[in-house]
């Protein structure tokens, strides 16, 4: 109001007004953080929205200050915003709000019906950096690990690590390259050049591959209990927390996996191609004759520990009517059964391995999985 040229008597108004309403709304600032403060943090997209709404109200209020000021009118009035001040005012929301970019391109959708014409309208490339880093969170979710330990050097200083480890092919490390190019990090040979690894360590990795993970939410329980950690840590830069907690990271994981529901979000697809190269199996089992040779099995199979949920919608993904099945426990090297429940989805009817292949075409592999995939799909193509 004091820009647009205001009489005195207007102006004493709305000064008066803006002081006063001032006071309720640092009272409703201080009392919102209080409530933040004395609560369980989880970093959802929800929780990360409301923190930069925050932000951006004490933002706004601070504005209160200068408005407070009537005489400040005449110095102010008559003028316009131009386009760079608007360009600012965008980054600056761009900043507050990670989600926002995003808006237009990943539209949450709570369809958990999805078909073949479903399917190609979506689309997915290489090229394209939001299907990389989409991809990214599902290869972390499979082959991937949150670190979060002491220092070996200085016991009081914390360390976050986002790690992949995968075996040492020439198309694993030209996959984990294009992520580095992306998302950051660094890509490295160790264990005796057995494993290609990709690791993420510095502070700016760190906060680049959070705001990818504010968009893109992890979907598998034990690593969203290993993110909640390492935020914690980062957070509370405290070695007694850190020791306090780190016995306690998956206390919460029975709590979350009984919350899962069937909710597929937007960037399931180009998720589930990194978590399939990770994950997954394509496999061709022949039976041999004397002079022939017959294919006895040919199905794709995917498996996780106690992650019964994450396989429900792959198996809705591609309208499989197979039933998900729970592996026998093992014993493990000291005798005892394993604490985890495998289960797993085998996908081998002509309806899901269609929609297998078209998935493909727009979401493909990146890494060695490729090649297994392609034998797969060249036999049922070459018939």
């Amino acid at each position: 109001m004091f820009s647009v040229g205001l009489d005195v008597d207007t102006r004493a108004y709305f000064t008066a007004a803006t002081m006063i309403i001032a006071v309720p709304t640092g009272i409703k600032i201080f009392s919102w953080i209080a409530t933040l403060y004395g609560g369980s943090f989880r970093f959802t997209t929800p929780l990360i929205f409301t923190i930069g709404f925050i932000a951006l109200f004490t933002i706004g209020g601070l504005t209160g200050v200068i408005l407070s000021n009537a005489s400040l009118d005449v110095a102010f009035h008559d003028k316009q915003i131009n386009k760079q001040n608007i360009k600012e005012i965008i980054l600056l929301l761009n900043t507050i709000y990670p989600i926002i970019p995003n808006i237009f391109t990943t539209k949450a959708s709570t369809n958990i019906n999805f078909n073949t014409s479903s399917i190609k309208k979506q689309t997915g490339s290489i090229e394209n950096n939001s299907y990389i880093e989409q991809f990214f969170v599902g290869l972390l979710e499979g082959d991937g690990t949150i670190t979060t330990s002491l220092s070996s050097k200085n016991k009081s200083y914390i360390i976050v690590r986002f790690v992949i480890a995968l075996k040492n092919e020439i198309n694993n490390q030209n996959m984990l390259e294009k992520i580095q190019k992306i998302v950051g990090g660094r890509v490295v040979i160790e264990r005796q050049d057995k494993y290609v690894t990709w690791i993420a360590s510095s502070k700016t990795d760190i906060n680049k591959i959070l705001l990818i993970l504010a968009r893109y939410p992890l979907l598998t329980v034990r690593k969203q209990c290993q993110l909640e950690f390492a935020k914690n840590c980062l957070l509370y830069k405290d070695i007694l927390n850190f020791i306090e907690n780190r016995n306690n990271m998956y206390i919460k994981k029975n709590e979350l996996l009984l919350q899962q529901d069937k909710f597929i979000p937007a960037y399931f697809p180009s998720w589930l191609s990194g978590f399939i190269e990770a994950e997954g199996n394509f496999s061709l089992v022949f039976k041999n004759n004397k002079q022939t040779r017959s294919l006895r099995k040919s199905a794709f199979t995917i498996g996780q520990n106690d992650e019964l949920h994450l396989l429900n919608k792959i198996k809705i993904y591609f309208q499989s009517e197979n039933q998900i099945v729970k592996d026998k426990k093992k014993l493990n090297s000291k005798g005892f059964h394993s604490e985890y429940d495998y289960f797993r989805l085998h996908l081998y009817n002509a309806l899901s391995r269609k929609l297998l292949f078209e998935h493909f075409e727009k979401y493909p592999l990146l890494g060695q999985k490729n090649v297994s995939y392609k034998t797969f799909y060249d036999y049922h193509h070459s018939k």
